[in-house]
């Protein structure tokens, strides 16, 4: 995807120009691994300070955040088919709510919107059913960490494909510590950095 960034006169922000060219990378290709593809969603990838996700594969789907015109979606680029889609987010189009997305992570092999965890509950939006573009609300009581680690707070950062979630120490105090939770066998484990 192509997208420049252009500086108004009137504005200190940028202004991002959305580009309609996309194109694709085909590994051991002989000749032209680079080629134009089409896409009927013109949309930009989210920048700061709102580029608080990551972006995931999940089965050949890559997932991405970003904008068309003004709302905010969930890209995906089917790498089989070479195909985009708009997925709605289930969170209000409000700019707060997209701060609060920690990332994008694989819950049951199904992509989630996982929320900022400062508490012991995480939030996440888990898309039941890509087609009919159906999300389902999963909360996960975290164990309580002060017995883990000295620190109190932590981050969330992602989940594995095991299913087992992420955490990072959030204080820059003290030593650095990674928090690994998994919520079927309900056990947790630190990771001293």
């Amino acid at each position: 995807m192509t997208v420049k960034d252009v500086r108004s006169k009137k504005e200190e922000r940028s202004l991002v120009v959305v580009s309609e060219e996309h194109q694709v990378y085909t590994l051991g290709a002989q000749e032209k691994a680079w080629r134009m593809i089409n896409c009927e969603h013109p949309h930009r990838p989210h920048l700061p300070p709102y580029h608080t996700a990551n972006e995931l594969c999940i089965n050949g789907i890559v997932f991405y955040y970003g904008w068309i015109r003004k709302e905010a979606s969930l890209i995906s680029f089917d790498v089989r088919s070479e195909g985009f889609d708009v997925i709605k987010l289930p969170l209000p189009e409000d700019e707060r709510h997209l701060q609060e997305i920690s990332c994008l992570g694989n819950y049951g092999g199904k992509i989630a919107l996982m929320s900022r965890v400062y508490s012991l509950t995480l939030d996440m939006h888990v898309l039941k059913n890509a087609s009919k573009q159906e999300w389902s609300k999963v909360s996960i009581l975290v164990p309580c960490r002060r017995d883990l680690s000295e620190q109190y707070m932590f981050k969330f950062k992602g989940a594995l494909s095991t299913g087992e979630l992420i955490f990072a120490s959030y204080s820059v105090t003290g030593q650095f510590c990674l928090f690994s939770y998994d919520p079927k066998e309900d056990t947790a484990k630190q990771i001293l950095i």
